[in-house]
């Protein structure tokens, strides 16, 4: 008989950073092993200043179980300014917004709900805080990010271009979710 491990998801803190970058880390190599470009930036990205500066801008958010970090996102209210021109369809909503990135799974934990359920907590603040919608972005060949926002009640909305230095592609596929 198997144990139900129930999952908890709180901000992160700065002691946090060590098994942050281990699950960090374990999405690149997982991306890498696809034959992803998705952070594999000469830069580093995302790295240890990246995730330092979301903790202290209250922005970085872990999953744990056991309390092991088994997961992370960044949940920000923070306007993304690459999202001012999309190309190839439109927003939802021109309302303030929430933005998801950065979702990460811990290698060993890969289909057991903890990015869907990340996704979820995202759309429970965003409702709680009276947003009218959350944003995305993903790059295209990353299907599993694509069917996570799909899968989550996303809809694809056109084409983004980061503008972050580093990256060997910039173009996103833009995706969002009105919130009731």
């Amino acid at each position: 008989m198997s144990e139900k491990c129930e999952q908890t998801i709180r901000l992160a803190a700065i002691n946090d950073i060590p098994s942050i970058m281990e699950v960090i880390n374990d999405a690149k190599a997982l991306f890498r092993s696809q034959g992803s470009v998705q952070w594999q930036d000469d830069d580093g990205y995302p790295n240890e200043n990246t995730i330092q500066n979301d903790i202290n801008l209250n922005q970085l958010y872990v999953s744990l179980i056991n309390n092991q970090i088994v997961g992370t996102i960044v949940i920000t209210k923070v306007e993304d300014p690459w999202y001012k021109d999309i190309t190839g369809g439109k927003w939802s909503s021109n309302e303030p917004y929430y933005t998801i990135h950065r979702i990460a799974v811990r290698k060993g934990f890969y289909g057991q709900h903890i990015a869907y359920n990340l996704v979820e907590y995202a759309k429970k603040l965003a409702k709680e805080n009276k947003y009218a919608s959350i944003r995305a972005d993903t790059m295209e060949e990353n299907k599993s990010m694509r069917g996570l926002l799909l899968k989550c009640g996303f809809a694809h909305c056109g084409e983004v271009i980061l503008g972050r230095g580093g990256s060997t592609d910039p173009r996103r596929l833009a995706f969002d979710i009105l919130i009731q």
